[in-house]
């Protein structure tokens, strides 16, 4: 079985997790930089002004962002399923 994305992803966010758990990234920079759950939370159009980060536990981040590279890597894995299983036409004499 072929891992994909959906493998990777997950590995490399889980990595960024444990760095920033282990107190190396203190500036939350490199956790901010690929949690998609902390684009959102930045985006005041997206949540408004109701909601802000520092409320939000940081192992429900950690946990949203495993959980959303999941679903990046399988959506990315599902598009390249259905454009390699096409067969480019063939033309036959």
């Amino acid at each position: 079985m072929r891992k994909g994305f959906r493998l990777w992803l997950p590995l490399l966010s889980l990595a960024v997790c444990l760095f920033n758990a282990f107190g190396y990234d203190d500036k939350n920079i490199l956790l901010f930089l690929t949690s998609p759950v902390f684009w959102l939370l930045e985006s005041r159009s997206f949540l408004g002004t109701w909601l802000d980060s520092f409320h939000v536990p940081l192992f429900l981040i950690y946990f949203l962002t495993l959980i959303s590279w999941f679903l990046i890597g399988l959506l990315i894995d599902v598009i390249l399923s259905v454009l390699f299983r096409r067969s480019p036409r063939r033309i036959h004499d």
